[in-house]
């Protein structure tokens, strides 16, 4: 089974002498235990009967994403990695409000981000979202949460569109949809929700499921790197 989660490199965790070794071991100890708990609840879940309106999965999964279009290869990103300047160039759409828009993520840099990776069909997904708007108000300031539906999930503009009032009842109704790119360079097919934390400086911490997303993790996250500004 592919690992769907590690722990990020302790080098650059630790190679900033002028912070206590404490608090490095103190992050890395917290990523490990997310580590090692997805890997098992990912080996551990089966698959379920379809309900009516919303596939009803303990686990969904995406299927293997298509070639990429573009003449380019794009380098699949482990944890550890630091995003490329394209990550932050591109211009996705995005699902706004009914609409649909160009953007990039540039203005996000410098804030913790969490990547939910989510489709129409997981009601998980959807459960989870009451959530993320509660850790995206307790924490405006520091933390930028980023719905993420990528090209083969398999939805599209129209469909999210039709269903956007339940989907989007307890989150801000905004998305990235469509991203062939994102799915190449961070997930291309396993189980979903997944979620890829990247930290203010640019690099990719942690993916977890969704038993590790809460208050508790964000806020650790956001004064390790509060205190070593």
């Amino acid at each position: 089974m592919k690992r769907h989660l590690c722990v990020g490199d302790s080098y650059a965790l630790t190679k900033h002498k002028r912070t206590p070794f404490k608090r490095y071991f103190s992050l890395v100890a917290v990523l490990s235990v997310m580590c090692l708990y997805a890997a098992k609840q990912a080996s551990a879940q089966q698959a379920e009967p379809a309900a009516p309106a919303v596939v009803d999965y303990t686990e969904h999964e995406l299927k293997p994403s298509p070639p990429h279009n573009s003449l380019k290869s794009v380098k699949r990103l482990v944890v550890g990695d630091y995003l490329p300047e394209e990550f932050w160039e591109t211009k996705y759409l995005f699902f706004d409000e009914g609409d649909s828009v160009r953007a990039d993520l540039s203005a996000h840099k410098g804030k913790l981000l969490l990547l939910d990776f989510w489709a129409t069909w997981c009601r998980v997904c959807i459960e989870g979202f009451p959530k993320l708007g509660k850790l995206q108000a307790e924490y405006e300031n520091e933390l930028e949460v980023i719905l993420v539906n990528v090209s083969h999930t398999p939805d599209e503009f129209n469909r999210i569109r039709k269903d956007a009032g339940r989907i989007f009842s307890s989150i801000e109704p905004r998305s990235i949809i469509e991203s062939q790119f994102l799915a190449d360079l961070l997930i291309s097919e396993g189980a979903i929700p997944r979620y890829v934390w990247i930290s203010p400086r640019g690099q990719i911490i942690a993916i977890t499921f969704n038993e590790f997303v809460n208050s508790d993790q964000v806020g650790n996250i956001v004064n390790f790197y509060k205190r070593d500004k």
